[in-house]
């Protein structure tokens, strides 16, 4: 089962996601899982839900925030989106399976992304940008 939950998520190269802001014309659920260290920055708009406190209540919270029925696309990232943000993807898909109405019927899924080389990455080539990166 472990297979479906990652055969749905797909990485996200940065300049997508780069272009996707600057359009403006997608409805994007950002989600950043760092935890304390989530204080110094993040993808302009992104919302933070850390690792340590998912839950299904985190994930019904979200939801209330970007619903299902909207059309969202769910975007996750950790610092270098290797441990955190990749187990929080499959926990997010984990859960509408279990958890939604989607789990009668899988292929209406959302379209949910791991951002490839996290915060690390997007800072890197967007850091300087205050409409792509802003401090908190």
């Amino acid at each position: 089962m472990d297979q479906v939950y990652t055969a749905t998520i797909k990485t996200l190269a940065p300049e997508t996601l780069r272009n996707w802001l600057k359009e403006g014309n997608q409805r994007l659920a950002v989600v950043d899982v760092r935890d304390s260290d989530y204080r110094y920055g993040r993808v302009r708009g992104a919302v933070n839900y850390p690792s340590k406190s998912l839950s299904n209540e985190a994930f019904d919270k979200l939801l209330r925030e970007y619903p299902l029925e909207d059309n969202y696309k769910y975007v996750f990232h950790c610092m270098r989106s290797q441990m955190r943000g990749p187990a929080a993807t499959k926990k997010f898909v984990r859960y509408l399976l279990l958890n939604t109405p989607l789990k009668d019927d899988p292929s209406r899924l959302p379209k949910v992304y791991l951002l490839e080389g996290g915060l690390k990455k997007w800072n890197r080539l967007y850091g300087n940008n205050p409409s792509l990166m802003e401090t908190i």
